[in-house]
């Protein structure tokens, strides 16, 4: 199977005020051309679709637009809620998207429930962590006494960790999340006080291939492969704009997944 990993799309983010929306809109059709490209199944997005909670009506039409050329190239999408996105607004709807291909993860009720898709190597059981603010949801993840997104990480993987055993094939998990030795990107703006929010690589162990948002860098987790996706904007010494699509992997049973960057160029 082929997956196309990326995330951090902040669609509706300005610039020192300049608008970016024609930007994120080339970028989102350039994901959309490299599916079709290299025939990816599956396009995951683990966070961060918009950069406000409350997206202007301009920044939804771009990412709905940029949602159905993904979908019309021949990819099944999968996404989370990030930091920056509303898990109820986001989710408005998911019931009826997913019976279009388009699946969207944002409550905890979610965590266990996995997309189960087929190739010819047989299933692949895909998990979606949104980010999960503890205060929120320790009650509903049953530790009533966590107080950081370690421990929320932890017990929203153990959840993951018990349904993956009781399946055959192999296992994807989606993540926004800000691990131990990642650097923030540059479209992320810490709502945080000290190190509260960060989590460490190994929550992560028994995961055939983990999909994360919030960080730049390749890095890999033990165990496991895990990197993060990025859609952003970058300045070339030629003068032109390369957007970073983000990362094809492909998994096959008792290999560990190929990765391979993804990129886009665009005259500006």
């Amino acid at each position: 199977m082929r997956i196309l990993h990326t995330s951090d799309w902040h669609i509706g983010r300005t610039f020192h005020g300049v608008d970016l929306l024609a930007d994120q809109a080339a970028a989102l059709t350039a994901i959309a051309e490299l599916v079709a490209e290299h025939g990816a199944d599956v396009v995951v997005v683990p966070g961060d679709i918009y950069d406000r909670s409350i997206p202007s009506a301009d920044a939804v039409a771009v990412c709905n637009a940029g949602l159905e050329a993904i979908r019309a190239a021949g990819a099944v999408i999968i996404a989370t809620s990030g930091n920056h996105d509303s898990p109820v607004r986001l989710g408005a709807g998911a019931a009826f998207a997913a019976h279009g291909g388009l699946h969207l993860i944002t409550r905890v009720s979610q965590v266990a429930r996995p997309l189960v898709l087929n190739d010819e190597h047989g299933p692949v059981a895909f998990y979606g962590i949104p980010y999960l603010e503890p205060e929120i949801t320790r009650a509903e993840l049953d530790v009533p006494g966590a107080r950081s997104h370690q421990e929320i990480l932890d017990a929203a993987m153990a959840r993951v960790q018990t349904d993956a055993a009781e399946r055959s094939g192999r296992a994807v998990v989606l993540a926004h999340a800000f691990v131990v030795g990642g650097e923030p990107t540059e479209s992320e703006r810490s709502i945080s006080v000290g190190g509260v929010e960060t989590v460490s690589a190994a929550t992560f162990d028994g995961a055939d291939y983990v999909a994360l948002g919030t960080c730049i860098r390749r890095r890999r987790c033990p165990n496991t492969s895990g990197i993060r996706g990025r859609c952003c904007r970058t300045r070339s010494a030629s003068g032109r704009t390369a957007r970073r699509c983000g990362s094809s992997t492909s998994t096959s049973p008792g290999s560990r997944p190929s990765i391979a960057s993804t990129f886009r160029w665009c005259e500006n």
